[in-house]
């Protein structure tokens, strides 16, 4: 500095202010802005504007909608927000607009699937996917030897059943043959058993249980015997319905028997001699009938009982799907009046018999000194 430079000249030049006007400045604003600005706002935006909108539209338009346009609600949130957009979808159970009609139509079950679901699951029985390991495996042949025994089984049954049946409400009339009644109701009782036994072929035995005895004497015996619902229900399937289970049966192993007589063709067809139309006798074996008239096949040579025995194979193998559902529609049968009905209690009856605060078993007292000191009396 030289003595000729005037004091002050090196200092920075105050800032400047307006003559006469008083300072505004609001307590709390930072220092250079608008009066009445909010922190955090953009300088010279107006009172309450967020910065992400822009200047000179409306308060509360949201960035990308042009000035002057109110904000346009969604549909889904006008009928009722996303819960109720998710709620319209197929989830919901209403089939879509476009091909309603079809849609519906190829989700409802078809008559093969609802029979099949509605008949009883063995478990010997089981469904394979494919007909060659449906052929191969034992369901088929599980089922045609549960099939085969009913038609011998279930004749000789039905015989003992109606007599026994009989002759019981023949000679319930005599006080004396009261002793023969109850041995009447034993027989048709051993027939059920026997036959509940048999369903160990395709399933597990059938469950039993008869009305038990509660008065003493023959009189007590014969009331629980002849009042039992089960004694009826054993009636019922050893006798009333034996006719249509044996025609059941004799359907079912008419067609699959031949098919599997078929297959093994090729084994004794040079052993067998048909006759034919003129009355001789020829080497081979003819499909067809029997005294060769009419229209058949002569299978006289091993070409011709391997291309039969193919096709038989073919038949046998989708045919082994007839008989299995033919063993479980009897076994069904057998279940709906062999086995006693369900207990609708049962369900409470498990819940009481388990352990916990709803037990009925009487809780033993927990081990340690008794009341004398651990010293007993």
């Amino acid at each position: 500095m030289t003595p000729d430079t005037p004091p002050g000249a090196g200092a920075p030049p105050p800032p400047e202010t307006t003559r006469g006007a008083p300072s505004t400045a609001v307590p709390g604003t930072v220092p250079g802005t608008v009066p009445g600005t909010v922190p955090g706002t953009v300088p010279g935006t107006a009172f309450g504007r967020t910065p992400a909108t822009r200047p000179g539209t409306s308060y509360g338009t949201a960035p990308g909608t042009r000035s002057g346009t109110p904000r346009r609600t969604p549909a889904w949130a006008a009928s009722g927000g996303p819960a109720h957009k998710a709620s319209r979808g197929p989830a919901s159970g209403r089939a879509p607009v476009s091909g309603g009609s079809g849609a519906a139509r190829a989700r409802r079950p078809s008559v093969a699937a609802s029979l099949r679901a509605s008949l009883r699951p063995a478990r010997r029985l089981p469904r394979q996917d494919s007909a060659p390991r449906m052929l191969l495996s034992a369901a088929p042949w599980r089922a045609t030897g549960y099939l085969a025994g009913y038609l011998v089984a279930g004749t000789v049954f039905f015989a003992v059943a109606t007599a026994a049946v009989l002759v019981g409400v023949v000679f319930s009339q005599l006080t004396v043959t009261v002793a023969l009644t109850i041995g009447s109701v034993w027989v048709v009782r051993c027939c059920a058993q026997v036959e509940r036994g048999r369903a160990v072929l395709v399933d597990a035995p059938i469950p039993y249980a008869y009305q038990e005895v509660t008065e003493p004497g023959l009189a007590g015996h014969l009331k629980a015997r002849c009042t039992d619902p089960a004694f009826y229900r054993d009636c019922c399937y050893l006798i009333l319905l034996h006719p249509f289970l044996l025609l059941l049966d004799a359907l079912t192993l008419a067609v699959w028997l031949p098919l599997l007589t078929g297959v093994s063709l090729p084994l004794w067809f040079w052993a067998v001699e048909s006759r034919q139309a003129d009355g001789t006798f020829a080497d081979g074996v003819r499909l067809g009938r029997s005294d060769g008239t009419g229209p058949g096949i002569w299978i006289d040579t091993w070409p011709a009982a391997l291309v039969a025995s193919a096709v038989f194979l073919a038949l046998a193998m989708y045919a082994s799907y007839a008989v299995v559902a033919a063993a479980r529609l009897h076994l069904t049968v057998a279940h709906c009046l062999l086995r006693p009905p369900p207990d609708p209690l049962a369900e409470a009856k498990q819940v009481l018999a388990a352990p916990g605060p709803l037990s009925l078993t009487r809780s033993r007292p927990a081990a340690g000194p008794t009341a004398h000191g651990g010293h007993r009396s």
